[in-house]
């Protein structure tokens, strides 16, 4: 995990971490289903809900329910996650 050790040396954020804001911020609206994320990381909606959990934090990206089905969680990047330095 160099490239993970490397990211968080020189940007403070996790391959994970990049990975989902990548992801959102190339999404339309910079919104996307929690679940999507998971998918595309090829992992459960567990490891995705825990880094948005610290991208929130962050003020990077809120989470809201899915108004077109309740049943699904959205991540949406915020204008300071969109404004945020790239690594």
């Amino acid at each position: 995990m160099r490239l993970d050790a490397r990211l968080r040396a020189e940007a403070g954020l996790s391959l994970a971490e990049c990975n989902a804001l990548s992801q959102i911020s190339e999404a339309p609206e910079r919104t996307v289903r929690l679940s999507e994320l998971a998918a595309g990381a090829d992992t459960t909606l567990s490891l995705p809900s825990r880094v948005i959990s610290l991208l929130e934090k962050a003020g990077w990206v809120v989470r809201s329910p899915d108004p077109q089905d309740g049943r699904y969680t959205l991540g949406h990047l915020t204008e300071a996650g969109w404004a945020r330095p790239r690594p």
